[in-house]
This record gives C-alpha cells, structure tokens and sequence, in this order.
C-alpha cells in the first residue's frame, strides 16, 4: 500500500474488538494490488480481512479479501481493490482467532482472539507529477505505483526549476 498499518497488539481487550479506525489507516491506489503481513501471537492462529466495500456497515462474504488455509504466527499475501471502487475511506476488519484456522465469521463472540476495525482509502490513481516530494499523491513514486506498462507519465509543475532527470529512464515493472 501507499500508507502502511503497522499494529502491536497489546494482551488482548474486552470482549475480543478493538476500533483503530480513528487512528490506524492504510491506502492505496485504484487498480493497485496491496500487500499485507499478519504477525500473531501464536502458531495455532487464523486471520481474516473484510472490508467493507459498499459502506453498508454490514461485513458481507464477497467482502472478505484475505482468510489463512493453515494456522500460522506470520501469513501475508495480498488483495486488488474491486474494478468500480469509489474513491473514500472504506472500514478493514482483522480477525485473529486462536481457535479457527480460516476465521469465516467477520462479526460475533470470540472466545480467543480478536476483531479490530482500521480504517482503509481508496486513492485516486493519477500519473501527472505535480509535487517533488519523496511520497504521496502528486509524486513521482506514486505515478509510477499507477502507470501501466507502455503508459506515459507526466510532469505539471508550473514555476520551477527543478531537475528530475538527467538521463533517459527506463522502468520495467514485471
């Protein structure tokens, strides 16, 4: 992704939920596969990702981009965001459960392990350069996460002199 959650959790919390979704957030751009890792607290562990894509507050089964096939301590992979997906912010669910391999139930009582919510946006995919920052939305790292093979770049930053390449670049994205 573009913005990373990176989450510790703590002994556990009341009731198995935690809501993070005010203050832990991940992105990335349309079109863009995101990467994720999930390390747990133990190798008799099962993990699951919903989000919930129409914003319905419902987490629904064709909402669930991620489910582990084997317990594990650390499983990762990855999940596109759905061809049409509106631009906005969008609540992840991530369930760790000690008791279940392929946690199946994106809502309900857990007797070991946890839900919690963190918040996921949905960029808009843009490859015209209008910022010489590092990262972010306008940078040339963010168009090049964007472009598709034989696509053009762009650069649209008026009054400046900046310098972005010297020599022809090359980039090949297989």
């Amino acid at each position: 992704g573009i913005n990373n959650i990176t989450h510790t959790a703590g002994t556990g919390s009341s009731g198995g939920y935690v809501n993070l979704s005010s203050t832990d957030s991940a992105s990335n751009y349309l079109g863009q596969n995101t990467n994720f890792s999930i390390t747990s607290g133990g190798p008799t562990v099962g993990n699951a990702i919903w989000i919930d894509w129409n914003n319905n507050l419902s987490f629904e089964t064709g909402e669930r981009v991620y489910v582990s096939t084997t317990y594990g301590t650390t499983v990762s992979g990855n999940f596109a965001i759905p061809s049409g997906t509106s631009v906005g912010n969008y609540r992840m669910r991530v369930i760790t459960d000690y008791n279940n391999f392929a946690p199946s139930n994106s809502c309900g009582n857990i007797t070991r392990g946890e839900y919690k919510d963190f918040n996921f946006e949905v960029l808009n995919c843009a490859t015209t350069v209008t910022s010489t920052a590092d990262a972010g939305p306008g940078t040339l790292r963010a168009a090049l996460a964007c472009v598709v093979d034989g696509g053009t770049i762009m650069y649209d930053q008026p009054n400046t002199a900046t310098t972005i390449l010297t020599a022809p670049l090359t980039i090949d994205k297989n």
